[in-house]
């Protein structure tokens, strides 16, 4: 059974059901290489132990007999009665999937109606079984969006495992999974073949040398005994009691030219459609660096008071930084005696923090508060008296396991005397009162603005009291939450801004800035790619961090400045020099910030480095580099000028020549750091010091 259109050609086994054949008729491309893994959909039914966790109750759509079919010119309604069947016995359910081709896409729902008298657990669909990459497997790259480092080892030759050879999951064979949004900042895969320039586009609309797999031969000499490929599902966990009716969002599997950047658009357009994204106008999205200061640590060890406010702001100021982070100033000092967001008298009152506000702004300084959603010290009377009731529970009815941040000893930072954390869900309406309350406060004594830290670190949460169900609680709860904060605080300032500490899509409509903690030379940021609206931040706690300043300016993010990690002052001496080129840094950007912090950050298209030796490439981007040197590409949207930001990361000067893809003449700027613009025409080949960065900008 098939449909078709001139894009596509989509088959599915006349007994089962399972999609046995996906071709891409534009690119002459099979998805299915092995057909005897086809697959469309897997339920889970757990069976109740009384006294120890549920035991596993599979059923395989695989498996099943289809019932019912109807075609269409477009699409393919494909239905199983029931009951299901697997070896434990016969099970009250019926499932229904639509297949429907959408001009270029292919796009899969599900209908899960639980008859039976047992929770739905999992649903797992869009199942697609026996992939072995897009023409060669080995030439075949993938990409998945996480966490601002999307990972880019293509599973096609290292194939993960999310629990590690020790784990096991329960299979024959390696399992990978990634959460959306825990893991995954967005819920896509791209997997893409640079030399046939085709790809593919797989969408929730919601140990040896060269890699782990068999080597051909292998594989050849298990074909007859055991299929060989690999099977994807995109698994919704929606825990759906007895009598109700799970229906999936629809997933999308498009095949499309070009990369992983190609792909990357397709989501942009789908997200942009459907969901709110604060434009680049905020006060704290526009603001280049952040200072950053802990004032107490969870162990009780002061080192800065509230009366010292206006000195160190006035000390940031100086090297260009007009934004000052509050960190540690709660009841305990820093992740300590949450949700009790008081000043510790140790440091000061509430008047003596308010005073420091009015100095900040006096300087010309914005303010910002650390402060959390969900954790809550579990040791607190507090705790013991009401917060309790909002804990976040696992699916046996316990509450989720202590957590901490031990700093100002070694049995704290061992994590023997840390502070117990744990976690309330904001899905209560009456925690969130106590947040919003609380974030609040700070406003009217002149904050402006939060920084909601952890804000990636929340799960599933089985608490019976719960207003919604475990699959939606605690996220639906912190955009609740995010909202609420939001329109409290704005009633007193309306230029009031939040930032957070997450990459999860969705906080695009609530937050400026964003703190993934991406360390390192290189990553691939696919988050930022599809919407540089984002800001991510890069954290510059050593005196020797040049490569963090560089790559900020690098990938369009925002400097998180926190000397002596996060102890101290700007203008200590053994940070003079740093301050120094972060104040001229700085300086460069705001010249060109329309492009390299406004505008549209490419990643390394339109443009070609070449080196005279050392060179390095990745032959999908037409890219040359001398060892060190790493670039990228930014755009104004507005113009299309653009910019490249080179940088060298080695301990010796580097050279390197470029050009701009549709221009290889024209005019540009060469800018460095403390050094007035120099004006020059492509091609341009230049030298790049030791730990510096040059910014070559196309000009009119």
């Amino acid at each position: 059974m098939k449909i078709e259109n001139p894009h596509y050609v989509v088959e599915v086994d006349p007994e089962t059901g399972a999609l046995c054949r996906v071709l891409d008729r534009v690119g002459d491309l099979e998805l299915i290489a092995e057909p005897r893994l086809a697959d469309a959909w897997r339920l889970m039914l757990p069976l109740p132990r009384p006294g120890m966790t549920p035991e596993a109750n599979a059923i395989l759509g695989a498996e099943q007999k289809l019932s019912h079919v109807e075609t269409s010119d477009a699409t393919l309604t494909l239905r199983w009665d029931g009951p299901l069947k697997n070896a434990r016995g016969d099970w009250d359910v019926r499932v229904t999937m639509h297949v429907t081709l959408v001009d270029r896409s292919i796009e899969f729902r599900l209908e899960v109606d639980n008859r039976s008298d047992l929770v739905l657990a999992e649903v797992w669909h869009a199942g697609l079984g026996g992939m072995m990459g897009l023409g060669e497997r080995r030439k075949t790259e993938t990409l998945l969006p996480c966490r601002a480092r999307a990972l880019t080892e293509s599973i096609f030759r290292t194939f993960p495992e999310s629990m590690g050879p020790g784990g096991g999951a329960g299979g024959r064979f390696t399992e990978f999974h990634q959460m959306y949004p825990v893991r995954l900042d967005m819920p896509w895969f791209s997997m893409y073949n640079p030399e046939r320039g085709r790809g593919v586009y797989y969408a929730l609309a919601r140990n040896r040398m060269g890699g782990n797999w068999p080597e051909e031969a292998e594989l050849q000499l298990l074909k007859d005994r055991m299929p060989a490929g690999v099977v994807m599902h995109w698994v919704h966990l929606p825990c759906l009691p007895p009598g109700e009716t799970f229906t999936s969002p629809p997933v999308v599997l498009r095949f499309h030219d070009g990369d992983w950047h190609d792909a990357a658009k397709l989501y942009r357009e789908w997200f942009l459609g459907r969901f709110a994204v604060r434009p680049n106008e905020g006060w704290l999205r526009r603001t280049q660096a952040v200072y950053d200061l802990i004032f107490m640590l969870p162990e009780g060890n002061v080192l800065w008071r509230f009366e010292d406010i206006p000195a160190l702001a006035a000390e940031a100021k100086r090297f260009g930084i007009d934004t000052f982070l509050i960190s540690g100033w709660t009841l305990g000092g820093m992740d300590c005696q949450y949700p009790a967001y008081t000043p510790d008298p140790h440091l000061g009152t509430w008047d003596d923090l308010e005073a420091g506000i009015r100095k900040c702004h006096d300087l010309g300084m914005k303010v910002l508060f650390f402060a959390n959603i969900s954790p809550v010290n579990v040791a607190t009377e507090w705790y013991r008296d009401e917060l309790h009731k909002y804990r976040v529970m696992d699916g046996n009815d316990v509450p989720h396991p202590t957590f901490g941040y031990g700093m100002g000893t070694l049995s704290a930072r061992m994590r023997l005397t840390m502070p117990s954390l744990g976690s309330c869900d904001p899905a209560f309406g009456a925690y969130r009162d106590i947040i919003v309350s609380k974030m609040r406060k700070l406003a009217a004594i002149g904050a402006d603005g939060i920084h909601f830290d952890k804000v990636c670190d929340f799960g599933m949460d089985f608490n019976p009291a719960l207003p919604l169900g475990p699959d939606r609680a605690m996220f639906e709860g912190t955009l609740r939450c995010l909202e609420e904060v939001l329109a409290a605080c704005r009633g007193i300032n309306p230029d009031f801004c939040i930032g957070v500490e997450s990459s999860w899509d969705r906080l695009l409509a609530y937050a400026d800035a964003w703190w993934t903690w991406v360390d390192g030379i290189d990553h691939t940021d696919a988050t930022k790619f599809t919407f540089p609206e984002s800001l991510p931040a890069f954290a510059v706690v050593q005196a020797f961090d040049y490569g963090s300043v560089n790559n900020a300016v690098r990938f369009g993010g925002q400097l998180l400045v926190g000397p002596g990690r996060w102890s101290g002052s700007m203008g200590d001496a053994s940070w003079r020099e740093l301050a120094e080129y972060i104040r001229a840094v700085i300086v460069l950007r705001e010249r060109l910030k329309d492009i390299l912090f406004l505008g549209e950050f490419l990643d390394e298209l339109d443009a070609e480095v070449e080196a005279e030796e050392g060179v390095r490439f990745s032959v999908h981007r037409g890219v040359k580099a001398e060892e060190g040197v790493r670039f990228s590409v930014h755009r104004n949207p507005a113009t299309g000028r653009r910019a490249c930001v080179l940088v060298n990361f080695s301990r010796t000067g580097r050279r390197a020549s470029l050009t701009f893809a549709g221009n290889r003449d024209g005019a540009v700027r060469i800018h460095r750091p403390s050094v007035e613009p120099e004006p020059a025409r492509l091609p341009v080949s230049l030298t790049i010091a030791p730990d510096r960065l040059v910014v070559v900008e196309e000009t009119p």
